[in-house]
């Protein structure tokens, strides 16, 4: 029983000292602004998740749902302006992909 909560008494330690919770919220909210804006221009919301490594944003991924109206290279370019300016960071890698349902 000690050694449980020692365990968890050093987790809690260790989580409140690299600020994952802060972290987190953040890039939610970067990914939330990232979303809008790109549904703004394009018409469908996609998801946005993003990637952290040692503070660094290593990867940004939008998912859609279904493919936009528009070129590859517009949407390229609109998502890159929207993650730029919501995460105010640009990640190493930039990754843009769709679903496709199974037909039933």
């Amino acid at each position: 029983m000690l050694k449980k909560l020692l365990l968890i008494a050093l987790l809690v330690h260790l989580v409140s000292g690299c600020d994952v919770a802060s972290t987190i919220k953040e890039g939610m909210a970067q990914s939330n602004t990232a979303a809008a804006a790109i549904e703004k221009q394009v018409g469908v919301k996609p998801e946005v998740g993003f990637n952290y490594q040692n503070g660094a944003l290593v990867a940004v991924n939008v998912q859609f749902s279904s493919a936009p109206s528009i070129s590859i290279a517009d949407l390229e370019k609109v998502s890159h302006a929207a993650v730029l300016d919501a995460f105010k960071n640009e990640p190493a890698n930039l990754v843009l992909s769709f679903v496709f349902k199974k037909a039933a």
